[in-house]
């Protein structure tokens, strides 16, 4: 048992574990609904958005770009459990200097 928790807790939370809570932490009717909510919070397509909510071994999959307000309206919506870090990495996210 103790070994399952272990597991738990080193499990990161995902966005298709978003897209399980997704209509109602965005108040949606449905998830074609959510799916607009997000793309129009982040101004972005509704099928950019749906990418985005895909399970990660479909060949449709997309991750969220790195816009620091697309991610920052992600993880507000999953109460914080979503990070950017599980996706991209530290360094991306730590240095402003980097643009080129």
């Amino acid at each position: 048992m103790s070994n399952r928790m272990e597991s738990d807790q080193t499990a990161k939370y995902r966005l298709t574990d978003l897209r399980r809570e997704l209509v109602e932490a965005s108040g949606a009717m449905g998830v074609m609904d959510a799916y607009k909510k997000v793309g129009e919070a982040t101004d972005k397509s509704v099928s950019e958005v749906r990418r985005w909510f895909t399970p990660e071994d479909k060949h449709t999959f997309r991750m969220p770009p790195q816009d620091k307000g697309v991610w920052d309206y992600l993880e507000g919506l999953s109460n914080n459990q979503l990070s950017r870090s599980t996706y991209y990495s530290k360094d991306f996210w730590g240095s402003d200097e980097s643009e080129s």
